[in-house]
């Protein structure tokens, strides 16, 4: 399964005064081994200048059968069986830039599934009304599910959980967002108890939710995926290994590997002379 993503790259460099070696990883590095030839490919943009909460992704790197990549170009989304498309903490400007990079264009066209998370999912709607956070006013959006934005004070800023109607599979995260998005057509969650989300079978299958952390629910993610990888005909066999569990064992080979790379004693000489937090300028 091949999944693109449109959102920030990461790449950890360590200073050449500590180390001489790069750092690179998929976005956290929760990266597990990659799976057979026929696994599903997921697809985002490396680009997007204002993306917010790539580790919305990061589920999806200890599942074997999926590979994920953050996308530069819009061909790039030639391969992918599923593109994400992020929040942003910008989302009229990010719009205005999916269109003049070409990315508007191989999103209306591609026969990938869409997944837009939080401003991601309103950039998808029909359009969106910013006069809080751009003060763009109306904006058209890619208009690939029915709904419409309206920017509004005060900020949503809320833990969240619920589950799906298809199979009922729980999911849990945060929301954080100006906009409110009102959909004209069916919901595909349920979250605090009330519907959300938008989701549309056709031309191509397209969700959009404000829920971050979603792909967190291991049942969800598993669900989720599994439905791709069967429209698009791909292997994926879930990864027997929960998210909450993946976390602990690459925090251990990051150490082991700053151990090995980095010059330890020169790093620990360096921050018992930093200014202690207070005493620098600007603090009083």
């Amino acid at each position: 399964m091949v999944c693109r993503c449109l959102g920030c790259c990461r790449t950890w460099v360590m200073s050449q005064c500590l180390g001489l070696r790069t750092l690179s990883t998929c976005t956290s590095g929760v990266c597990g081994e990659r799976g057979p030839h026929r696994q599903t490919t997921a697809r985002g943009c490396g680009s997007l200048p204002f993306a917010v909460q790539p580790s919305d992704l990061d589920p999806l790197l200890i599942e074997p059968d999926v590979e994920l990549s953050w996308v530069e170009r819009p061909d790039d989304l030639a391969r992918a069986d599923l593109i994400v498309l992020p929040g942003s903490r910008a989302t009229v400007n990010d719009l205005a830039w999916l269109r003049t990079s070409g990315f508007a264009d191989a999103l209306s066209s591609t026969d990938a599934w869409i997944l837009g998370i939080c401003g991601g999912y309103q950039m998808l709607g029909e359009r969106i009304e910013d006069d809080l956070e751009s003060g763009e006013g109306i904006v058209p959006g890619l208009a690939l599910l029915p709904t419409h934005t309206v920017f509004t004070a005060p900020k949503t800023v809320s833990r969240s959980a619920g589950h799906t109607h298809d199979t009922g599979a729980g999911v849990s995260g945060y929301q954080i967002r100006w906009g409110r998005p009102q959909v004209s057509g069916s919901s595909w969650l349920q979250i605090d108890g009330e519907e959300e989300g938008a989701a549309v079978t056709r031309p191509t299958p397209t969700y959009g939710t404000s829920l971050h952390g979603l792909f967190d629910s291991d049942g969800f993610r598993q669900d989720f995926l599994t439905q791709v990888a069967l429209d698009r005909k791909r292997d994926f066999t879930p990864s027997p290994t929960t998210y909450a569990a993946a976390p602990d064992g690459q925090a251990d080979r990051l150490a082991d590997w700053i151990e090995a790379e980095v010059d330890m004693w020169h790093l620990l000489n360096v921050t018992a002379s930093a200014t202690p937090p207070g005493a620098g300028p600007g603090w009083r």
